[in-house]
C-alpha cells in the first residue's frame, strides 16, 4: 500500500505556493479546514496546484469544495508521480468504504 504523503500542511494559497513550490514532478494532496482529504493529484507540482484554483471554491458536477491545506512530494519521473498518486488514492478508497476524495470521483473505478 503506498505510503502517505508526509511532509507537513501548508496554507493553500496562490501566494504561498508561488513562494514555496518549485515547478518541478510529484505529487499533492490538497485538504478542507479540517484537514481532510479532497484531493490527490500529481504533474508539476506548483502549476497542479494553481490550476486547482486556490483562494476560492472549486465547483464540480457533484460536489463543491474548499481546498485550505495541501502537502507536496516531489518524484524523479512522471511514472513514479502516476503511480504514487494512483497508490494514495487506492488507500484512500480502502479506508473510506469504496469511496475516493471529492475531487477524484470522476476517475471511478481504480
Amino acid at each position: 500500500m503506498s505510503k502517505k504523503i508526509r511532509s507537513k500542511w501548508k496554507p493553500y494559497t496562490i501566494t504561498y505556493i508561488k513562494e514555496h513550490e518549485s515547478d518541478n514532478l510529484g505529487i499533492y494532496e490538497i485538504a478542507n479546514q479540517n484537514k481532510q482529504t479532497l484531493d490527490y493529484g500529481q504533474g508539476k507540482v506548483r502549476t497542479r496546484l494553481i490550476d486547482q484554483n486556490p483562494n476560492n471554491a472549486h465547483t464540480n458536477k457533484e460536489t463543491v469544495w474548499t481546498g485550505k491545506f495541501y502537502r507536496s512530494q516531489y518524484t524523479r519521473s512522471k511514472l513514479s508521480s502516476k503511480q504514487r498518486e494512483r497508490g494514495l488514492q487506492k488507500r484512500y478508497k480502502k479506508e473510506h468504504k469504496g469511496k475516493l476524495p471529492p475531487k477524484n470521483k470522476r476517475l471511478g473505478d481504480l
